[in-house]
């Protein structure tokens, strides 16, 4: 099957499946794992699956444990597999194939590269010869956006006593190199530089790795002809540890907001806590490929957004105006073939409000607009008698929730962790005295341990050297006036910005591989370990914008502020 040589995540799945399901004849049922159904939903609808005789879904262990029931018995239907090649899934297709079949023949795809044990394993378990192929698709990876795809593992977070994989997990490096080496694959890529941050012992594993797959452990899979496009391409490995603040911080763009407010889950979205929400609004999608005012609006900020929504109802109430008068036939066939797009503009109204009104609500409620902008005080200014004072003010605010006191404790401990009055013992009594758990307390000082200034690479805190702030006030200088909400800058900036301007430097960001000499990137690929943010999908589509080349962000999942510090207590534990 031919590879995609799109960089675009959701393009390589969707091209990819789509393709693979076509070529297999006669009604179908797709049978996932929970990874996969996750990837493939996000690439394809089941309407899309639907048009290529797809009729049923189900999960593999499901599938398997009801395997020869003869209540399930379907032999005129062929079983299309697709899982990722784990040893559970691989005893999951052993015992399947092994007992009285429910479905005629089985097609089996995997995720990603099949060990030749797991394939041995299965040749043995086929009794009934009843698997027609065994594919090997490369699509391991959550396609979230155009620009950007993940891993979904929020947890692969390490502490200093944890500071290889192996002195904590091999499976967490085996995981991130089987889905970064399952993009390039996906989007036809063999970046002739990948580099990575020297400080990082992780990141700097992950190159190893992947450079050891490239060329030697799975060289033959790689030995594709790059399409031109891809011959400039340049693949980054940086940590999220060496920029705690940017997952720290309160967000106001579309998709961030969402994203932080009410959480995007596998493309979807919960709204089952909203006041009165209607039924079939409680869980929604949202992506761009089911969106069109999503894929417009997702870098909007609150206030353009809201904005959006108002030009959003005037057209639907205008096509409602439209439609009220049915008086002839032609007025009848007019509406009988307006209907579905009617429908479908209901639909993306309906589901887009109820969405802003939430988060205007939540807003309000936590006194975010408050919260943030305290929070990009201590991102961006180094005042520290006017921060502590602030910072303490707002921990004895009755209406700011546990949580986000918290966060702002720790941002002010990152920024000020070695400052002579430090203030944060005094901030955890203070805590502590108005009724926070202790659970969540500790967060705190799991954040140093994690990514205090002796473990971070750079300056994330842009104006602590003079050099620094001259680059910040030139920038704000150059892009006019900044939103007192959004004037903090991810870390990654200002390394991209070095990167593609080849000033980069090969100390601090060593090259673990080489084919050729690339001055100059035509294509970005950031992978970021323990995971992204959603502003910095926005940063790297401004970047894109601005220098013309396509950049792509993964990572090993996309953090809100909530999973971001789950994931650092989890790393301390």
């Amino acid at each position: 099957f031919t590879m995609s040589s799109d960089l675009n995540p959701v393009s390589c799945i969707a091209s990819y499946l789509s393709t693979i399901v076509s070529t297999i004849d006669g009604l179908k049922v797709m049978i996932f794992d929970d990874d996969t159904s996750g990837i493939a939903s996000l690439a394809l609808s089941q309407s899309d699956l639907l048009a290529k005789q797809v009729f049923l879904f189900e999960k593999l262990a499901n599938h398997s444990n009801t395997a020869g029931s003869s209540s399930q018995l379907a032999p005129h239907l062929t079983g299309v597999i697709f899982v990722r090649p784990t040893d559970v899934n691989i005893r999951l297709l052993d015992t399947l194939l092994s007992s009285q079949l429910s479905l005629g023949k089985y097609h089996l795809i995997f995720s990603n590269r099949l060990p030749s044990s797991a394939l041995e394993s299965l040749a043995a378990a086929d009794i009934h010869e009843a698997v027609g192929s065994v594919l090997e698709m490369y699509a391991d990876f959550y396609p979230l956006s155009s620009t950007s795809f993940s891993l979904n593992s929020p947890k692969l977070l390490l502490t200093p006593k944890q500071s290889t994989w192996a002195a904590r997990s091999g499976h967490g490096l085996k995981r991130h190199v089987d889905g970064l080496a399952s993009y390039l694959l996906a989007s036809r890529r063999v970046p002739p530089v990948i580099r990575y941050v020297s400080k990082s012992g992780l990141a700097g594993e992950v190159a190893s790795e992947l450079v050891r797959r490239i060329t030697k452990a799975d060289s033959q899979v790689f030995s594709f002809r790059v399409p031109q496009e891809g011959r400039g391409t340049v693949l980054l490995i940086l940590d999220r540890k060496d920029d705690p603040v940017t997952p720290l911080l309160s967000q106001w763009t579309y998709e961030a907001m969402v994203h932080e407010l009410l959480g995007i889950h596998k493309g979807r979205v919960d709204l089952s806590k909203a006041p009165g929400v209607k039924k079939d609004l409680q869980e929604v999608e949202l992506t761009e490929r089911t969106d069109s005012f999503f894929a417009q609006r997702r870098f909007d900020n609150f206030g353009d957004l809201s904005e959006g929504i108002q030009h959003l109802v005037m057209e639907y109430q205008k096509r409602t105006q439209t439609h009220q008068k049915v008086d002839s036939i032609a007025d009848i066939r007019r509406f009988v073939e307006d209907f579905p797009e009617f429908r479908k503009l209901e639909g993306k109204v309906s589901k887009n409000a109820a969405i802003v009104f939430e988060m205007s609500r939540l807003v309000e409620q936590r006194s975010l607009y408050n919260i943030s902008e305290l929070e990009q005080e201590l991102a961006n200014k180094q005042d520290h008698g006017t921060a502590k004072m602030n910072v303490m003010d707002m921990l004895a605010h009755p209406q700011i929730s546990d949580d986000d006191k918290v966060r702002l404790v720790m941002l002010y401990t990152l920024r000020y962790e070695s400052a002579a009055s430090n203030a944060t013992g005094q901030m955890i009594d203070a805590l502590r005295a108005g009724g926070t758990p202790q659970d969540k307390i500790r967060a705190i000082s799991a954040i140093l341990e994690y990514a205090g200034a002796g473990r971070r690479a750079g300056d994330v805190f842009s104006n602590k050297s003079l050099g620094s702030i001259a680059r910040s006030a030139l920038r704000r200088g150059l892009k006019g006036a900044v939103n007192v909400y959004t004037e903090h800058r991810p870390a990654l900036v200002d390394i991209v910005e070095n990167l593609l301007k080849n000033k980069l430097k090969t100390t601090e960001y060593p090259v673990a591989h080489a084919t050729a000499t690339v001055t100059a990137p035509t294509e970005l690929i950031i992978f970021m370990v323990g995971g992204f943010t959603h502003e910095e999908v926005l940063a790297c589509h401004e970047m894109s914008e601005e220098h013309g080349i396509p950049i792509i962000l993964g990572g090993s999942d996309v953090h809100n502020t909530q999973s971001f510090v789950r994931a650092v207590v989890a790393a301390r534990d």
